[in-house]
Order: structure tokens, then sequence, then C-alpha cells
């Protein structure tokens, strides 16, 4: 009788043993968890964000890519995708001050990440253009990035970009913007901006030479 009591007491301590040690390996994988939380998903397909207007000085202009930098009233550079509807990008020369229509780059997919995080850099380094086969939908990016400032007023969020490039995106839930702040660290899948007018500069007519005075026949040339 002794020597049952004694197995069913071992066993008992085996299994509070066991209980224990998986209680301790399930805290221990909860704690090494990595801290990502994901603050936006939007799945569905984007064609176009808000229409903007701007004036600005180009600064650079790429007809292989498509590109144009503007220089607009922030003091800051900002690229635009320019849409093959634009038929007048070949003559758009540095220093011309124009004015552009656009859409707004839209925020799909935003993970507030921690920098600190052993592995993060691994799967957030570089940027990737996340094809988009909806028929007009918006070309998608994604990258690693720093929260540079936030607007609720304007829904937009500013991130400055693995190259140092300024990128605003326009974001629809004001409760995302909120819980953002300055010096986030970030994963941001957004829609690319782009340009769907550009209107030139006006070239300034040359005033036209004044008619010669025609001398009066009989006139005096005393």
């Amino acid at each position: 009788m002794k020597g049952i009591l004694t197995m069913l007491s071992a066993a008992w301590l085996s299994v509070l043993g066991g209980g224990t040690a998986l209680a301790q390996d399930s805290k221990s994988a909860q704690e090494t968890k990595p801290a990502a939380i994901t603050v936006l998903e939007d799945a569905s397909p984007v064609m176009y964000g808000r229409s903007a207007k701007i004036k600005a000085t180009v600064e650079a202009v790429d007809l292989e890519s498509r590109e144009i930098t503007l220089k607009g009233p922030k003091a800051r550079p900002i690229t635009l995708h320019v849409e093959a509807r634009v038929k007048n990008l070949p003559q758009v020369q540095v220093g011309d001050e124009v004015v552009v229509r656009y859409h707004e780059s839209v925020g799909l997919q935003l993970h507030r990440i921690d920098a600190n995080e052993p592995g993060v850099e691994e799967t957030i380094v570089g940027s990737e253009v996340v094809p988009n086969q909806a028929a007009g939908a918006a070309t998608q990016h994604t990258v690693s990035a720093n929260v540079e400032a936030v607007s609720p007023k304007e829904k937009t969020v500013t991130l400055r970009g693995p190259e140092g490039n300024l990128i605003d995106l326009y974001v629809r839930d004001l409760k995302i913007l909120e819980s953002l702040s300055a010096g986030d660290n970030v994963v941001a899948t957004y829609t690319e901006a782009a340009a769907v007018s550009i209107e030139l500069p006006k070239k300034k007519e040359k005033p036209k030479p004044k008619p010669k005075k025609k001398k009066q026949p009989g006139a005096s040339t005393q």
C-alpha cells in the first residue's frame, strides 16, 4: 500500500513540475514575441487618393521613368509619377514654374514596430513595389520608415523613407493617425502619388514694334 501511495505522489509531483515548466515556456514565448502592432490594414484595391493641386518649381525631370521632382510651398522636394495621359511632359524644363494636379499617396498598411527588436532589420530593410493587378489601380510601394509628423486635421502622416526622402500619406481613419507619434518606426505600404496634368508657364509675347510714321507729301523740310 505504501508503495502505491509513493508512486502516486511521485506521479502527481511530476505532473505539477511539468505544468510549471509548461507555464514557464509559455511565458517565455510571450516575452520573445515581436512587439509589432498593426495600426492600419486596408486590403481593398485603391484606385486613387484625394485630388490635389500644387504650384511649384521643377527641380528634375526623368522622361524614362516618367517622374518629376517639384519644390513646392513647403520648401521641400516632392517626386510624382506622371501618368501616360500627360502628353506635355517632354516640354517641361528644369526651373519652370508649373501647376500640377495629382492624386495623393494613400496609406494602405502601417505596422508600428520596435526598431530594437532582434531580427527586425532583416524583415523591413529596403523598398519593394507591390504588384496591383486591378485595372486602373495605383502602383503600391512598401518601405521601412520613420514618422516625421502627424496631422489629424489634414488626415496625413509624413514619413521619412530609407533614402531620407519624405513621403506624405493620406490616411482615412482618424483613430489611426491618433495612434501614431513623431519618432515611431513603421513599415508602410502605400499608393504612389500620380500627376494627372501639368500646366506649363505661359510664354511671354514679345512686344510688337511700333509702326513708323509716314511723311506727309508736300510737308515742309525746313
